[in-house]
């Protein structure tokens, strides 16, 4: 499948005018199994396979005149292992207890991939009832890639799932930090809504994080329920970063 897209280089501070336009043909494919062990407890185990080539880009830009891994067709093929203690009441709209995992995956040259990595994930999320029907929810992530990963499987900031107000990957690096909390409340009838902010910063390395060099985001959201047996939402956020913004549409909460 091709799917357009925008790049504007790696690290925290990537200049706005190093925006380019690209265009990959994406081959991907996933499985995630979990077993449960303990009342709360469940172990898994990963298998991802994806292949990217790129089919167009800028004649003048980084992804043709500068040396960043991923820009040559190639393999990405990891197996991963993750840990998660998963409390929540209610899985597609929480409103108390807890959700966190630790996820590792490692991409070798020795299960067929042509890129050489490891990659760290710690994902934490907490739900908090402050009344029957209003619920305060906090998220916080950190990624780590460790060795040489293609541009587009480094953790990157924006879109609608993380930062919402920036444009997906606008910010990416070998390293992520990204703390997210969320104010959802019932309006009338089916009607809810939410209020949002988040920061985040990318860095190649964690000694390199600095606490003035957090991007920050804000937004406001509408929720309009579908199923009352489900607790399931239809979704529309608006989201504003340091001079972007962005609307998004979905099904169900960010997180």
């Amino acid at each position: 499948m091709r799917f357009p897209n925008t790049f504007w280089g790696v690290g925290n501070d990537a200049p706005a005018a190093d925006e380019e336009d690209y265009t990959p043909r994406l081959f991907s494919l996933e499985l995630d199994l979990q077993r449960r062990f303990s009342t709360d407890w469940f172990v898994g185990g990963s298998l991802l396979v994806a292949h990217r080539r790129l089919v167009e880009t800028d004649s003048i830009g980084l992804l043709a005149t500068a040396a960043i891994p991923g820009v040559d067709d190639g393999w990405a093929i990891s197996l991963g292992i993750s840990l998660t203690r998963d409390s929540r009441d209610n899985i597609i709209y929480p409103r108390r207890g807890g959700y966190y995992q630790a996820r590792v995956a490692r991409f070798d040259g020795m299960i067929g991939s042509d890129y050489d990595f490891t990659s760290y994930q710690l994902d934490a999320r907490h739900y908090l009832p402050v009344t029957s029907s209003h619920v305060l929810v906090f998220r916080g992530l950190l990624m780590v890639t460790d060795g040489t990963a293609p541009f587009e499987m480094l953790p990157q900031l924006g879109g609608e799932m993380l930062l919402r107000g920036y444009f997906a990957g606008r910010y990416r690096a070998q390293t992520l930090v990204a703390f997210q909390s969320e104010y959802r409340l019932p309006v009338w009838r089916r009607i809810g809504a939410v209020g949002f902010v988040g920061v985040g910063q990318v860095a190649d390395r964690l000694s390199r994080f600095a606490v003035d060099r957090f991007k920050a985001s804000v937004g406001l959201g509408l929720r309009f329920l579908l199923s009352r047996d489900d607790q399931l939402n239809l979704r529309a956020d608006f989201g504003f970063g340091e001079g972007s913004s962005g609307f998004y549409l979905g099904i169900g909460e960010v997180f």
